[in-house]
């Protein structure tokens, strides 16, 4: 595969009316979490990790640093590492449980289980307590013929190769992914959203919600961590009633909108969704069918000199705005970007190259995204 050099920037709108100074000013409480195994600040050339332990904090507790990603909702975790897990009691029916990675063509199946989080979890101070639903992973199969539309807890086809030893570790802390292969991706899988306790003491001034910066993640929203923001309200799913900003399940938020994602500088807009995702490196678009896109036709790679403007919101928060080409690499560049004609609804996936330009926040409470330069 040929890679791209792409030159990107992005412009940053001040103006916009979804800029609510002093939402968060009766909140007060927020931790840090860094990410680990890395030199701080990253420079979002790799997947970012967190220190994290399973239902206890004691020294003797097993550190785990799984990847964290926005692409996804909920804890994978290879259920062969959980010390408690108990297959009689909890391999149920009942809490059967698969997530579909679009991106990888990966399936993983178990069975979901309840267990506390710690966060920082060598450190009395910062220590912090999620509780969520995990999923214990007993089998990853490679399912390129997975439709994310039909299929379920099983590869329709024969899959290329199946792992029924499989070692993951994935924090998946992203919203509005149900349609993406992940249906029990709901808010109450995301770890960094349902925070109990901070240094021992439980949530009191505290939104649910989060920032990502290049030193890790902010739990809790205030007026200080969100400074400079420029905030835009996200679309509910499945409202109630349907006319409404209600979700019909509490703080289930669909993805952040685009009202246009384009080849050729914006002479042609196609709306769509819009996804800020840690988890890869590269760039990936959906279009319509018909849509001529200019690529290698076996790689799917955007063609050196193609150019493509992308608003990161519907007024648009933000454009991105890159030019695919040899020898133009900036310090925001992706590793690649593929394009593909699709009927499954227009789509952009930034890639973690975004966040080298911008910090995010986002707000589970309200339903809104934030972003400011940095």
């Amino acid at each position: 595969m040929t890679k791209l050099a792409i030159s990107l920037f992005l412009l940053h709108l001040i103006s916009l009316p979804f800029t609510r100074a002093g939402l968060y000013t009766a909140f007060s409480t927020t931790g840090h979490i860094p990410f680990s195994d890395t030199t701080l600040p990253v420079d979002w050339s790799a997947k970012l990790k967190v220190d994290v332990t399973v239902n206890s904090f004691a020294s003797s507790a097993q550190l785990f640093r799984p990847e964290v990603d926005t692409g996804t909702c909920g804890f994978l975790f290879a259920s062969k590492d959980l010390s408690d897990w108990n297959p009689a009691t909890e391999a149920l029916e009942t809490n059967k449980g698969w997530q579909f990675l679009s991106s990888s063509d990966l399936l993983y199946t178990g069975h979901w289980v309840t267990r506390d989080l710690y966060f920082n979890p060598r450190s009395s101070t910062t220590r912090t307590r999620s509780t969520v639903p995990i999923l214990a992973v007993t089998k990853k199969v490679k399912c390129s013929s997975y439709n994310v539309a039909l299929d379920n807890d099983t590869c329709p086809t024969a899959p290329e190769w199946t792992d029924t030893n499989p070692s993951v570790r994935l924090m998946g802390i992203g919203f509005g992914r149900e349609l993406d292969g992940q249906p029990q991706g709901t808010p109450d899988k995301n770890a960094f959203i349902n925070i109990q306790s901070i240094a021992g003491q439980s949530m009191g001034s505290h939104i649910q919600g989060y920032t990502i910066d290049s030193n890790g993640i902010n739990v809790g929203l205030t007026d200080a961590n969100t400074l400079g923001m420029t905030f835009q309200d996200l679309p509910a799913r499945n409202p109630n009633p349907p006319v409404s900003r209600i979700p019909t399940v509490p703080r289930d938020w669909a993805s952040l909108r685009s009202n246009c994602i384009s080849f050729n500088d914006g002479i042609s807009c196609h709306s769509g969704e819009v996804l800020l995702d840690t988890g890869i490196g590269n760039s990936s678009m959906r279009v319509p069918l018909g849509v001529t896109i200019p690529r290698d036709a076996t790689t799917k790679v955007l063609n050196d000199g193609a150019i493509v403007k992308v608003n990161l919101g519907d007024l648009p928060l933000v454009v991105e705005r890159f030019v695919a080409g040899t020898g133009a690499a900036t310090t925001v560049t992706p590793d690649f970007a593929f394009a593909y004609n699709s009927d499954r609804g227009n789509f952009f996936n930034t890639g973690r190259h975004v966040y080298r330009a911008w910090r995010t926040a986002f707000d589970s409470v309200n339903g809104r995204f934030g972003m400011v330069a940095v």
